[in-house]
């Protein structure tokens, strides 16, 4: 793994090869945000800024979104994203941090628990499944996914599956930017090497072995990942805390903040890290 910087801008180069964008800010115990299926770390941009109240935190652009590099080989795995992950944390001098991801970002968040038990400390699996042996998709939520379908109604579609008519209503502009920064277009082979990822992710055999402390967030309302696999994992995982939002749907991250985003912080301050070093191992100053 290499390092490079331009300006501000940071960026890590994978062992294969491939350019990873990732960015920092805040202070306090680090916090690695994981984003959704083919979104970018923009995902974050409205709730980030109260978590670095707080931590430290750290985001990166899966390949294929964002200011990351889009290769076709390899095909993407959570396996791969969830080394990238560890990349960035190595590139930002960071040994331990906590876990926060939603949706695919949840299924990558499992496989750090699983795979890099040292380098966690609390996770917070947000709307995501167990994968294969979990509640699958509805078919028609899976081919709005996909991009088939007439695109007026299928982006109609996808923001009802995020976002209740009545979030929609009361702030549209918000709604508005946050589908814009999902909708940017992407290099045709991206969403489905994205959706390969969910649709090949497995945890369930590994769930028992995950020693961090876990939270588990859904909407009863989540028309993309179905409720079901919240207590799915909350069953498998040991000693995992399990919250319901009523009536949330798959976007709870943006539209119930910032309630849940205290409700993560809170969880956060319950589980401190224990392993932090009094110095960076690496890092860069951007």
């Amino acid at each position: 793994m290499r390092i490079t910087s331009g300006s501000a801008v940071p960026y890590l180069i994978t062992s294969d090869g491939c350019s990873i964008y990732w960015d920092e800010g805040g202070a306090g115990e680090p916090l690695l945000l994981l984003s959704g299926a083919g979104a970018s770390s923009e995902m974050w941009s409205d709730v980030r800024p109260a978590f670095e109240q707080r931590h430290h935190v750290l985001v990166y652009d899966y390949r294929g979104v964002g200011k990351s590099d889009a290769p076709t080989e390899p095909r993407y795995s959570a396996e791969m994203f969830a080394g990238d992950a560890i990349a960035v944390l190595d590139a930002a001098g960071v040994a331990q941090a906590h876990v926060y991801g939603g949706s695919l970002g949840g299924r990558i968040a499992q496989w750090l628990a699983i795979y890099y038990p040292d380098r966690l400390g609390a996770v917070i699996l947000g709307c995501t499944s167990v994968g294969k042996r979990g509640e699958p998709r509805p078919a028609e939520s899976a081919a709005r996914m996909r991009g088939e379908g007439d695109p007026s109604t299928r982006v109609q579609g996808m923001t009802d599956s995020l976002f209740t008519p009545a979030f929609q209503a009361a702030r549209p502009d918000v709604v508005e930017t946050f589908m814009g920064r999902l909708l940017k277009p992407k290099e045709p082979h991206v969403v489905p090497y994205h959706m390969a990822v969910s649709d090949n992710f497995d945890s369930w055999d590994e769930l028992p072995s995950i020693s961090a402390p876990v939270l588990v967030i859904h909407g009863t309302d989540d028309r993309v990942n179905p409720v079901r696999n919240a207590h799915l994992l909350a069953e498998r995982i040991p000693r995992a805390e399990l919250h319901i939002i009523e009536g949330g749907r798959h976007g709870y991250v943006l539209e119930y903040h910032p309630e849940m985003t205290d409700f993560v912080l809170d969880f956060l301050a319950r589980h401190p890290l224990e392993n932090q070093p009094a110095e960076p191992i690496s890092g860069h100053t951007g």
